[in-house]
């Protein structure tokens, strides 16, 4: 974990825009049977990371997150939500909004 946090930081501080892609995020979250917290994302500093990156904390870091499970929490508050596969054009096109350059 102390490589992964290493690289983050010299990732925020790139002037690159760069989009993080974590798919299957259901793997890591509450089913609901542990504490009751649907989609609650039960790795604490992964919770952390995803709420810093979407408060903006890591620069021009943007993350795309695909999972089964509804988001829980603050996290849930912060970041742009769509039911449903995405096709190919639109995902395209939320990629370039959020790099700012076509995907």
């Amino acid at each position: 974990m102390a490589h992964l946090a290493q690289w983050l930081r010299n990732l925020s501080r790139s002037r690159e825009r760069t989009l993080l892609v974590f798919d299957g995020l259901e793997k890591v979250q509450d089913d609901g049977r542990r504490s009751g917290r649907y989609g609650h994302i039960v790795d604490g500093r992964l919770r952390n990371l995803l709420l810093d990156i979407a408060e903006g904390r890591f620069g021009h870091l943007a993350v795309v997150v695909t999972t089964r499970f509804d988001l829980y929490g603050p996290l849930a508050k912060r970041v742009r939500t769509t039911d449903g596969p995405l096709s190919n054009s639109s995902a395209s096109r939320r990629a370039s909004d959020c790099c700012g350059r076509e995907a």
